[in-house]
């Protein structure tokens, strides 16, 4: 019984150190993102992130490397607090983004069959210049 046991908590110990690991694959994948992203912008542009990237060593990179300013959501209580228009304008943006995305979102299908990443690509670039013309008339 007790062997029994002791197999069933290692099975269950070790699904959850697999979960585990997963939410921090994740987790690394979120943040690191942004330090892969190109940007090609003009100098003076701001950058409006999700409060996931509170990176102040990568905002003092960014801006003095590219002259580019990162703002992410922040609370009131983090080192570099944002002004109150700010806060408005990132909500604003935010939103217009999270409903755009959901329309797409909804006019998409459940699924879309493609054999390699190349089809996949062409298809769901297809649906989202279907939506813009959905949206223009």
């Amino acid at each position: 019984m007790d062997d029994q046991i002791d197999f069933i908590y290692g099975i269950v110990e070790n699904i959850l150190k697999a979960m585990n690991h997963q939410e921090d694959k994740q987790r690394k994948m979120s943040i690191n993102t942004l330090d892969y992203f190109n940007f090609n912008l003009p100098a003076g542009s701001t950058i409006y992130t999700d409060k996931a990237y509170n990176d102040y060593s990568f905002e003092d990179l960014l801006l003095e490397s590219s002259d580019l300013t990162l703002l992410p959501v922040r609370k009131s209580n983090f080192l570099r607090p944002l002004p109150a228009f700010v806060k408005y304008l990132q909500a604003r943006g935010r939103k217009i983004v999270e409903t755009s995305g959901s329309t797409l979102e909804r006019l998409l299908p459940k699924s879309i069959h493609a054999v390699t990443s190349k089809d996949f690509e062409l298809k769901a670039s297809l649906f989202i210049i279907a939506f813009s013309f959905c949206c223009a008339f």
